[in-house]
C-alpha cells in the first residue's frame, strides 16, 4: 500500500479526514492502521472517517491517538 511505503519517512501520520465510509474504505483502513500502529516510532492520529475502522481493530496502543468528541 503506497501510504504504508510512505510513512517509512513520518513521524506521525492522520488518517481519517475525507476519508468517506465506502466499505471498501473501511477496509483499507484497517489494513493500514494494523499495519501502521506495528511501528512503535510512529505516531498515529486517527480521527473523523477513521475513528469506526479503528475501533474494529480492537487495537489500544499508546502510539495511537484518537480525536473523537462527543457525538462521535
Amino acid at each position: 500500500m503506497p501510504i504504508v511505503s510512505a510513512a517509512g519517512e513520518c513521524n506521525v501520520v492522520v488518517l481519517g479526514p475525507g476519508c468517506g465510509a465506502a466499505p471498501q474504505t473501511s477496509s483499507a483502513l484497517i489494513e493500514i492502521v494494523t499495519e501502521l500502529s506495528r511501528r512503535k516510532t510512529l505516531n498515529l492520529v486517527v480521527d473523523a472517517d477513521a475513528l469506526s475502522p479503528y475501533a474494529q481493530t480492537k487495537l489500544r496502543l499508546p502510539n495511537v491517538e484518537t480525536t473523537h468528541h462527543q457525538g462521535e
